[in-house]
């Protein structure tokens, strides 16, 4: 993939299963794994305007899915 996604389809197919297997694992609940998952690609969709590379993208997701995890995982 070299372009950006834009719609939220375009999004959820593009990044949600890795989101999902990065969650599952830290967590290891699929309940907890898809809660996260939604909520790192609201903000992805939030904030595909600041982003004009996918591996600038890739990066910050990453970045922001352990974020997540972890504040997941101290509550």
């Amino acid at each position: 993939m070299n372009t950006l996604p834009r719609t939220p389809e375009e999004v959820f197919h593009a990044f949600a299963p890795r989101v999902y297997t990065l969650a599952r694992r830290m967590l290891g609940h699929w309940a907890d794994a898809e809660e996260v998952t939604h909520g790192v690609l609201l903000q992805v969709m939030e904030s595909l305007d600041a982003f004009t590379e996918i591996s600038e993208l890739s990066d910050w997701l990453r970045r922001v899915a352990v974020r997540a995890v972890l504040a997941r995982r101290r509550r």
